[in-house]
């Protein structure tokens, strides 16, 4: 049972369209699909010690943490924001790239830019806590160890199984857009990320 619901919770958290997968579908569109699902692990893996933490006891282990969230908060912001200008100027230089272009790997760039982001989005901390009180009100998963760690990895492969689907599918059909298409497909993702920056600015 615990493993069922990991893997739809999981599925289901992660499917809204949030900065995280705005920015995974940049990187795949700018870079390639490894880039993409490079976002898409980093959240999963957080979906894995948030969901964990939360049955367990949030308050406990991020005591800590919650005292930096503001400045956490605010360099996710900033992120956002710079990554938001850097997309709506990209959008207006952008050529498709020769096939014999080959895109460096950077492989720390999608991974710490995910963390911050996870980090600094109020909502998802909130989530996951809720999750964990309906869980264990009605005693569907023990926030045990032995309970609360299946639930965690099933929650994390649920979030990598969305991740995995929507970037195979951007990384197999954006070859087909017309370099206009691209450019406006970029200029959407700016102006996305630019509204989930304010929104973390107003929450």
């Amino acid at each position: 049972m615990p493993l069922v619901l990991g893997l739809i919770i999981g599925f289901i958290a992660a499917v809204p369209i949030g900065a995280l997968n705005v920015f995974a579908i940049s990187q795949t569109l700018k870079r390639d699909f490894i880039h993409g699902y490079l976002v898409g692990i980093t959240a999963s893996l957080l979906d894995i010690l948030y969901a964990y933490f939360a049955l367990v006891g949030f308050a406990h282990v991020l005591a800590n943490i919650t005292y930096f969230m503001p400045v956490i908060r605010i360099v996710g912001i900033l992120l956002l924001i710079g990554i938001s200008i850097r997309l709506w100027f990209q959008s207006r230089t952008y050529k498709s790239p020769e096939p014999s272009e080959r895109i460096s790997m950077t492989a720390h760039k999608p991974v710490l830019t995910a963390l911050l982001l996870y980090m600094s989005n109020p909502v998802l901390l909130t989530f996951w806590i809720a999750v964990a009180g309906t869980l264990t009100a009605h005693h569907w998963v023990e926030s045990t160890h032995q309970s609360a760690l299946p639930f965690a990895i099933a929650c994390g492969v649920g979030s990598a199984v969305w991740y995995w689907l929507l970037l195979r599918y951007v990384a197999r059909y954006h070859h087909q857009f017309s370099e206009k298409t691209f450019k406006r497909i970029l200029k959407i993702i700016s102006i996305l990320l630019f509204v989930f920056a304010l929104l973390i600015l107003i929450t």
